[in-house]
């Protein structure tokens, strides 16, 4: 076997780990979103699971999808490219609330719009140079 078609594998691995460990970091942040925004305001309850989001997404991004040791340099990298996925996220979901799309309803287009930039950067967050390839 050739070590580009085993690249290729590694990569599909890769990909599927990721929306494996996407969909359960999700499916946690939008349970708790859930819950809260029956009792708070929207964008609060969408904060207050992302922060659980963050948590679950790490453990499981580090140590499943990318199967690399967790390191300071790694875990700030990740904490910046999380603040801006909370941010494009949280931005969408007012977009969509705007557009009348019920609060409970509105985190589904934010989750599909935002995935494939949080794959990219979480990619280059925790693959070494020389095996982003």
């Amino acid at each position: 076997m050739s070590l580009r078609v085993i690249n290729e594998r590694s990569k599909k691995g890769e990909f599927i780990r990721f929306i494996i460990t996407g969909a359960t970091a999700t499916g946690v942040q939008y349970g708790i979103y859930y819950v809260l925004c029956q009792l708070m305001n929207p964008s609060v309850a969408f904060t207050i699971a992302t922060i659980f989001f963050v948590l679950v997404n790490f453990v499981l991004t580090t140590y499943f999808t990318f199967k690399e040791k967790p390191t300071w340099k790694k875990a700030s990298g990740f904490l910046v490219q999380q603040g801006v996925n909370y941010l494009l996220q949280l931005g969408f979901l007012n977009l969509f609330l705007w557009l009348h799309i019920p609060k409970e309803l509105a985190p589904f287009p934010v989750f599909v719009i935002v995935l494939p930039i949080n794959f990219l950067l979480l990619r280059f967050i925790f693959k070494e140079p020389r095996n982003r390839n």
